[in-house]
């Protein structure tokens, strides 16, 4: 009888564990990237990212008025 209960706690063990509570999961989850170690480099990437949808307007911007001209 006691092998019996101690396989149930095993198995009620290991069900517990591979359930869907997340835990430590939902946590990674929430971390925000300016929460962390790299928080520098996500806000240079961001920079870097601004900067970049800058020139990509003033390129359309010249293109268009390139266009402009030739017609």
């Amino acid at each position: 009888m006691a092998r019996y209960t101690v396989m149930l706690v095993v198995l009620l063990a290991f069900i517990a564990g591979c359930s869907k509570g997340g835990g430590m999961q939902e946590q990674a989850q929430k971390v925000k990237p300016k929460d962390s170690v790299f928080s520098t480099q996500f806000k240079e990437i961001d920079k870097a990212k601004g900067v970049q949808q800058t020139l990509m307007n003033s390129a359309a911007r010249e293109r268009q008025q390139l266009g402009n001209q030739a017609q």
